[in-house]
């Protein structure tokens, strides 16, 4: 009988586990995992730190090349599908930017497609807030208004986007 080494141990269980940027199994799961990201970007944000900013929109963009295709069909399902491609092309861009200010512009034209699937897939305990003087919109978890484009400056500036009954 073969003794088992902690090694042999060990690169078993690295070759069965799956792999850490595995293509998720649905559109929904790939969505968390992004959502995630742009998260802690709204998170840096509030405070007019651009800390990690960037990485995370690297992040972003890997996850969103990796989306499936949305399990909706019809007009749901083709607006689900032109979400990757448009987080993508906003993260690139942003993952490229330095200053805060580049930084937020970014995070305005990334916010677009992630307020687009929140508003057609309705993800539970996430929030739309629109800020007029900015004309743009973002995702949320916090119950107050935490506007990422103005910071400390107009912490509170913004509205909730009310949702639409579903009938």
């Amino acid at each position: 009988m073969r003794k088992t080494t902690t090694f042999t141990v060990a690169l078993a269980a690295l070759l069965l586990a799956p792999a850490a940027d595995a293509k998720p199994k649905s559109f929904d799961a790939g969505m968390q995992a992004i959502l995630a990201e742009y998260d802690k970007i709204h998170a840096v944000f509030i405070e007019d730190k651009a800390d990690g900013a960037a990485a995370a929109a690297a992040r972003i963009e890997k996850l969103a090349r990796q989306l499936p295709a949305p399990e909706a069909k019809g007009k749901k399902g083709k607006a689900l599908g032109k979400v990757a491609g448009k987080l993508a092309k906003h993260a690139a861009v942003m993952k490229g930017k330095k200053e805060l200010k580049a930084l937020r512009e970014a995070y305005k034209k990334l916010s677009r497609p992630m307020v687009l699937w929140a508003t057609l897939t309705d993800p539970a305990g996430i929030k739309i807030v629109y800020c007029e003087m900015e004309k743009g919109s973002w995702l949320q978890r916090q119950k107050g208004v935490r506007n990422p484009y103005h910071g400390t400056s107009m912490l509170y500036c913004g509205q909730f986007v009310k949702k639409k009954k579903k009938k």
